[in-house]
């Protein structure tokens, strides 16, 4: 499964305009905007293969679950996807680069697998942005161009001018039956990507609520005297404060706290503050910011700070220091990528060794009240690999482009999946006596297959080899927070203006909220703070999104 580092970029629900650049919705012509040329045709969802001990959810945005792994794996495409010829590509790069293809038997593989020749460039996480507007600033993207429009929001405006290939004729509807296993990804996926009625890029799909649930020390909360989850925001306040005070981990030499990190969305899905924005009954929009609920999390934050819940460098810390804090048992509350949290190798597992009696537990956050939380939803995809419209203009070569991401988007349990997830049999992973593929322990092969991120399913099942009841729990859980969830109203609507103000937007907000959380500045300064977010752009931003919902609905 994916690092956690990874999802750092959605561990956050941001206010303001943060999720302005989050995809699109039908809509008609507007200055700067997009020319509608259909409505927004959503590809069939084709159901899940059905093998044995698959345990579907029976839920929208919660993936199936697997006890074991699918033995034998089965075949989910027939024949080489390519024609012989050279795929360019822009890619996401974690760790360090793959030796270069003639030292590279997985690379090789995958060009043999694939029938062309894979050239990428691979660009490290942190210089994505930057490195993404600069290629398609040059007015040559390469065939598969990772986009990230949460790292470079300005990448919007280029898909505005038809930069990309809108994908709707080759996968909307019942046209996306030629592709088996793109017609297999979840529709909220699609629907969220969606930028004004158009598909501009086959999506990496991930739980629609993700980054909200985190793992609390269930073993600390029963030493302390708290045998059951809190039930409303006192009991909450209580328990970690007594991770802070109580000494949970029995060494009173070692200080550890309730949260590494000021964890907002926990509290403002407590207090059920609206996901970026609301619609009033009247259609208009308020922003979070603006209501009652939200003050008064805020109000109870500070009350948290003010307990000692919180890790005194909270505001400042990296979210590799709160994982760490969290994984050398300094805090009693952690939240990342959802996934990644379970398994054996995953945030539960990995705790364990250090620890092994602890029992880190995820914890749905309780309503304020003792009634139900309101659990934000979020995009439901992290980037999306797109095809430039030079490229797309030509219908060969965008279906066997389109071909080459459904072998990337292969379903748990198909060879092809294996091969993506794993690498080759023998060389870098062995089947156990289970079935299940365990990786061989070699650095000279670890990072073989690094050039392989754009589509795959990676988080669209609940598998955990060694610890199986591990994908029963996230999936009962997951499918709980997802019941309970909203969407922004705003995700795929365009607003111009908050795609360029979104960054200092978000700082804004940011440096306001930890100035009252810490004390800095008093509750009061509140009225301020709304009243600067809508002089620097929040009323128009709230305007452009009014209209792009009369677009949508007219």
């Amino acid at each position: 499964m994916e690092g956690l580092s990874r999802r750092r970029l959605l561990a956050a629900v941001g206010m303001g305009a943060a999720g302005a650049a989050l995809g699109g919705c039908a809509g008609g012509a507007a200055e700067g905007g997009f020319r509608r040329s259909h409505p927004l045709r959503l590809p069939f969802e084709a159901p899940q293969p059905n093998v044995e001990g698959a345990i579907p959810s029976g839920t929208d945005g919660v993936p199936t679950a697997y006890r074991s792994f699918v033995s034998p794996p089965y075949r989910s495409v027939a024949s080489p996807p390519g024609s012989g010829g050279t795929v360019t590509t822009f890619q996401i790069l974690y760790g360090p680069p793959p030796p270069p293809v003639d030292e590279n038997p997985w690379w090789q593989e995958l060009n043999k697998r694939l029938n062309v020749q894979i050239k990428p460039i691979l660009v490290p996480d942190a210089s994505l942005g930057d490195k993404l507007q600069t290629m398609i600033a040059s007015g040559n993207p390469p065939d598969l161009t990772y986009v990230h429009l949460g790292v470079a929001p300005a990448a919007m405006r280029v898909i505005r001018q038809g930069a990309f290939t809108d994908l709707t004729p080759y996968i909307g509807g019942d046209a996306v039956k030629e592709f088996p296993n793109l017609a297999r990804l979840p529709t909220y996926m699609w629907r969220n990507s969606a930028i004004e009625g158009g598909l501009y890029g086959v999506p990496r799909v991930i739980p629609i609520v993700n980054g909200t649930i985190g793992l609390y020390r269930r073993d600390w909360a029963r030493k302390l005297g708290y045998p059951e989850p809190p039930k409303n925001a006192e009991e909450l306040l209580e328990l970690f404060t007594a991770f802070s005070k109580g000494d949970p981990d029995g060494n009173s030499k070692v200080q550890t706290w309730g949260l590494g990190n000021i964890d907002t969305n926990l509290v403002r899905q407590m207090f059920r503050v609206p996901n970026g924005w609301r619609r009033e009954s009247n259609g208009r929009l308020v922003n979070a910011i603006e209501t009652d609920e939200f003050e008064e999390s805020l109000k109870y934050l500070v009350r948290m700070w003010k307990a000692g819940v919180f890790h005194p460098d909270a505001p400042n810390l990296e979210f590799s220091r709160v994982q760490d804090l969290y994984m050398a048992g300094r805090t009693g509350l952690f939240g990342g990528g959802y996934i990644p949290l379970f398994g054996r190798t995953g945030t539960r597992g990995s705790l364990r060794k250090t620890f092994p009696t602890a029992d880190p537990y995820p914890l749905l956050p309780p309503g304020h009240d003792g009634g139900d939380p309101q659990m934000l939803q979020g995009p439901g995809y992290f980037g999306f690999m797109s095809i430039p419209s030079k490229v797309g203009a030509d219908e060969k070569r965008a279906k066997e482009l389109l071909r080459i991401l459904d072998y990337y988007a292969a379903p748990f349990g198909s060879e092809e999946y294996v091969f993506m997830t794993y690498g080759i049999e023998g060389k870098q992973f062995n089947y156990d006596d289970d079935g299940s593929p365990v990786a061989i322990d070699d650095d000279r092969v670890a990072n073989w297959d690094t050039l392989s991120y754009m589509c795959q399913t990676m988080e669209n099942a609940f598998y955990y080899p060694g610890a199986p009841e591990d994908a029963v729990l996230a999936q009962q859980t997951l499918k709980r927070a997802v019941e309970l969830s909203v969407a922004d109203p705003t995700l795929g609507l365009v607003s111009n203006l908050a795609i360029s103000r979104n960054a200092a937007l978000s700082s804004y907000n940011d440096d306001r909220q930890t100035g009252i959380v810490t004390g800095r500045e008093p509750l009061s300064v509140l009225a301020e703070w709304r009243r600067g977010w809508r002089e620097r752009g929040g009323d128009k931003i709230r305007e452009e999104y009014q209209e792009a919902l009369a677009r949508a609905q007219g």
